[in-house]
């Protein structure tokens, strides 16, 4: 592959069956920052309000992820728990008090989409002895999708709710999503919303 520059790189990994290319070509104005999976691209895309698709969310991020899973991966199609094997669109860690928090991201699809075919994973620390024993939970979001109206439809959302660590801990959150189709694409907001 030729990145243009010097100051590139290409890595690819292969974890659980499925392989992903990242390819980067940094000082270089060529083209998106992009993931390659057996299953499509995730594509960082640049957002603002008032124009485009998709429009800025009030209060969003200047940047959102992209979807457009449109290549046939049937291993990525099973039922939960093989469907866990795809790769994460993204993970985030905070730190977290051990206080009930809400983790929420806005979703824009252009198709309809139901909870097993993107959901979120949170893991946090739900109970512990001493500091050398903790147990961790994990918990997935369960709402589905609507097609969205528009490109500043940004009503759609995925959700983990009463995430309360036993102790002030990290709460991880992974975006999972193993839909397909060969135009639909999926906008998300990575701009939490903490409640």
């Amino acid at each position: 592959m030729k990145l243009g520059g010097t100051n590139g790189f290409v890595t690819f990994s292969y974890a659980a069956n499925t392989p992903t290319a990242e390819i980067e070509n940094y000082g270089r104005v060529l083209g998106a920052h992009k993931t390659f999976t057996p299953q499509g691209e995730i594509t960082k895309k640049d957002v603002v309000g008032g124009s485009g698709d998709p429009q800025k969310r009030s209060g969003g991020a200047d940047s959102v992820v992209e979807l457009l899973f449109n290549l046939s991966d049937t291993a990525n199609q099973l039922p939960k728990p093989i469907a866990d094997w795809t790769p994460d669109v993204f993970v985030h860690e905070f730190e977290a008090t051990a206080e009930s928090k809400n983790y929420r991201y806005y979703v824009q699809s252009q198709g309809a989409l139901t909870a097993d075919q993107i959901w979120l994973e949170c893991e946090y620390v739900a109970a512990y002895d001493d500091s050398s024993e903790y147990v961790i939970k994990k918990v997935e979001s369960d709402e589905a999708i609507a097609a969205r109206s528009g490109t500043t439809d940004w009503s759609q959302y995925l959700e983990v709710t009463g995430i309360q660590p036993a102790v002030a801990s990290k709460v991880r959150i992974r975006l999972k999503c193993r839909y397909y189709h060969a135009t639909n694409k999926i906008f998300v907001d990575p701009k939490v919303s903490i409640t």
